[in-house]
């Protein structure tokens, strides 16, 4: 017999299913797109920290050197 405690949590398993599947069917074009993103971010973190500490933590101006 199920309860109505665990009526709710299929619900909420199902909406939640559901919410992710479309959030993957939206983004699937861009997916690319976002893994170069992840991989230039990571790969050039530590060229920016070392122009950071090189300008003595000033994080604009060292944004400004790194995309000159």
């Amino acid at each position: 017999m199920l309860t109505e405690n665990r009526i709710d949590r299929y619900v909420a398993i199902a909406l939640i299913s559901v919410l992710v599947m479309g959030c993957f069917i939206v983004l699937r074009p861009f997916l690319s797109a976002i893994l170069w993103a992840v991989i230039l971010s990571f790969t050039t973190w530590p060229v920016y920290f070392r122009i950071e500490r090189a300008v003595v933590g000033r994080k604009t101006l060292a944004a400004v050197l790194w995309y000159c």
